[in-house]
């Protein structure tokens, strides 16, 4: 059976000692995208990651304030043990 994005992106955290990803990790996105064998495609790699971890019940999604005066939330995913 083929592998998830969402697997591939477990997996690849856990070997590098990392618990979760969020908007703005645009190395790791990236290194996790191309882990799971995806084209790079600018900053379209690291939406279709994230999308990918939206979907999956691997991850839970929190959110977290930054920018100017904290008014943005961006997203967090979590792995779930």
């Amino acid at each position: 059976m083929k592998k998830t994005i969402a697997e591939f992106a477990k997996e690849y955290l856990q070997s590098q000692g990392f618990d979760s990803v969020a908007w703005g990790d645009s190395m790791l996105l990236h290194e996790i995208a191309e882990y799971a064998g995806l084209k790079h495609n600018g900053w379209h790699t690291e939406k279709n990651v994230l999308a990918a971890l939206d979907r999956s019940k691997l991850f839970k999604k929190e959110y977290f304030k930054a920018g100017f005066k904290q008014q943005k939330l961006y997203r967090n995913f979590k792995i779930i043990p």
